[in-house]
Formats: C-alpha cells, structure tokens, sequence
C-alpha cells in the first residue's frame, strides 16, 4: 500500500508543480492573449525559454538533490511536462530552423547527461 501512496503523491507533484510553474511564469510576465501565437511576441518567447531552463533545472534537482524517491520522481516528471509546454510552443514560434535545432540539440545533450550522470552504468563490464 505505501508504493501506491508514493507513486500517487509523485503524479500529484507532477501535475501541481506543472501548473505551478506555468501560471508563475505568466503571472510574473503577462502575456497579450490576443498575440499569443505571434512570433514577434517578444514576452511570450521570454517566457517560453524560461520555461525551459526551470524544467531542466527541475529536472537536474529531482534527479540529484532530491533522495525522497516520489518527491524526486514528482519533481522530475513536472519538470518533464514544464520542458515539454516550452519546448512545443517555442518551437511553434520559432523564426528559423536553426533555433529549432539549437533548442532540441541543447535540450538533447542535457537530458542525456542527466540520465548518463544519475542511471548510467553502476559497475563498468569486465571484457
């Protein structure tokens, strides 16, 4: 029974941490509803990268700093679905290809090490 509290409260961080992070961002800079999908909307681009640098910073501290295992799952899978919200509308509103490609690139690289860093390999393999 204590697993499916913990991975019920892990879901609950997901999803509270998620809206969280996004309404604080818009709050802290409103955007114009009328010219949310304009790609020369300067706030709404600000915004957008700041969502990403706070989900993959969220997700380096549910990875490392956090040893509580849901609380870190909770706070890894929030900052999944933050990386996810910024990264799609960034990439909608992208002007060109190579910002497109800079950002998945970026974004790759870190998730990578991340996981390389934190689940890679425990024990090296004898040959």
């Amino acid at each position: 029974m204590e697993n499916i509290k913990e991975k019920i409260l892990a879901l609950a961080i997901v999803v509270v941490l998620y809206l969280f992070v996004a309404f604080a961002v818009n709050t802290l800079n409103p955007v114009n509803p009328a010219h949310f999908v304009d790609p020369e909307n300067v706030t709404m681009r600000t915004n957008l990268i700041a969502l990403l640098v706070l989900g993959i910073v969220g997700m380096i501290l549910g990875a490392f700093f956090i040893n509580v295992e849901s609380i870190g799952a909770g706070i890894m899978g929030g900052s999944l679905l933050i990386t996810i919200h910024g990264a799609f509308w960034f990439y909608i509103l992208s002007k060109s290809d190579y910002e497109r490609l800079a950002l998945l690139g970026v974004t790759l690289i870190v998730l990578v090490y991340i996981g390389y860093k934190k689940f890679g390999l425990k024990k090296q393999r004898k040959i």
